[in-house]
């Protein structure tokens, strides 16, 4: 096992923790194991996670984790290097009172829709894959380089 600094050297990862929760082997924070799962859910795991380390440590070594939209875009990373992929739509569990919550969709064009809870897995590959988990940006740049 290499030698980790910085953020490498943490208890808790975030790419081990997207493989470890749709693997089933860490359980959402409502409690279920899924093999399926959305980035929101995911990233809430690895949030507690990191909530339930820091229990544990001195206040001057505390964890910061990663905000939503940086662990989006590492959940990202996952999608393009086939770690895991896309399997389908769910409604939001939550929609706001007064109606729906809307986003922007690029296809062909940029459409208007009505958010939906993207739903994903492990591929096989993401199953056999265990130094890309470790570090996504780096396994992102290696595979660019060939």
């Amino acid at each position: 096992m290499p030698n980790y600094k910085g953020r490498g050297s943490q208890s808790v990862r975030p790419g081990l923790t997207i493989k470890r929760v749709l693997m089933g082997e860490i359980s959402l924070t409502n409690g279920q194991r899924v093999t399926e799962a959305s980035i929101t859910d995911i990233c809430n795991t690895y949030r507690e996670l990191i909530r339930r380390d820091n229990t544990r440590r001195p206040k001057d070594k505390k964890l910061r984790g990663m905000s939503y939209p940086s662990f989006y875009t590492l959940f990202r990373l996952a999608r393009y290097l086939g770690l895991v992929e896309f399997v389908r739509d769910e409604p939001m569990k939550s929609p706001p009172a007064g109606g729906n919550l809307y986003s922007l969709r690029k296809d062909d064009e940029v459409d208007v829709v009505v958010s939906v809870r993207r739903i994903y897995r492990l591929t096989d590959r993401g199953m056999k894959a265990e130094q890309s988990w470790q570090n996504l940006h780096s396994a992102w740049r290696r595979s660019q380089s060939v």
